[in-house]
């Protein structure tokens, strides 16, 4: 798909087509509520209270990883650094990479990782029997404190299996919880997110090459494509909203 192509369908219905089914099968975008309630217990009297505890969740936690997300195949790079709660599942995770990084999230997606225990790739998204995706375990039901640790830092995410982009996921740090900080948070990044269903890194660079120096009738349609008010250069991490914690 490039982005000329893209639009024929708008993303309402692009995103029932692909996540329909499933969200009928688990009864909407977030689940973590009802299952995290279950483990919440009294043995956990020593946790200080925090009042974002019931924005992650509903589970409670005492340290945050901070993530560096990079963009693959760009240059100059684009990236985000956040901090999540360790509670978070790779479904909070996909959900908080979604709206760093600025995509529009009705395109498949997938986690790759290593298993820390077996060492074998683990593929972690949304199992689809339709979409070849039977042996992807259930991100909803996987936490990233179950594969994430200082000596396995890092995995792949892929948005868009048309587009293709390519993240690297890298832990940088475990840290103790600031009872200040609303979380997640992003805490710094480096340029605007590519605009949705442009083509992939290819169909990016073309953009770039249009912004810079149209000098065709491509090049025009393009940029009627693109709209108005687009800088490749542009982050502010304190815009940044995160659907889980209502900032």
């Amino acid at each position: 798909m490039n982005a000329l192509s893209g639009g024929e369908l708008g993303w309402k219905d692009t995103f029932e087509e692909e996540y329909g089914e499933y969200f009928e099968e688990v009864g909407g975008w977030d689940r973590g509520g009802d299952e995290s309630e279950d483990r919440d217990d009294d043995d956990n009297n020593d946790h200080e209270y925090h009042e974002d505890d019931d924005m992650a969740g509903k589970r409670k936690f005492d340290q945050v990883y901070q993530f560096k997300i990079t963009l693959k195949r760009i240059r100059p790079p684009i990236w985000r650094r956040i901090q999540v709660p360790e509670t978070y599942t790779f479904h909070d995770l996909h959900v908080a990479i979604q709206d760093v990084m600025g995509w529009e999230g009705y395109h498949l997606h997938e986690f790759e990782m290593a298993d820390p225990v077996t060492g074998l790739e683990m593929r972690i998204g949304v199992p689809s029997e339709d979409f070849g995706f039977s042996e992807v375990l259930q991100e909803q039901k996987e936490p990233i404190s179950g594969y994430f640790s200082m000596e396995n830092q890092s995995a792949e995410y892929t948005y868009d299996f048309g587009d293709d982009w390519g993240h690297r996921i890298l832990l940088e740090k475990i840290l103790p919880r600031d009872g200040d900080t609303k979380y997640p948070v992003c805490i710094k990044g480096k340029r605007a997110c590519p605009p949705e269903d442009c083509g992939g890194v290819w169909g990016y660079e073309e953009l770039l090459e249009a912004l810079h120096d149209p000098d065709s009738a491509e090049d025009e349609e393009l940029l009627e494509w693109l709209g108005e008010g687009f800088d490749p250069e542009y982050f502010d991490a304190k815009a940044i909203y995160f659907r889980k914690s209502g900032r």
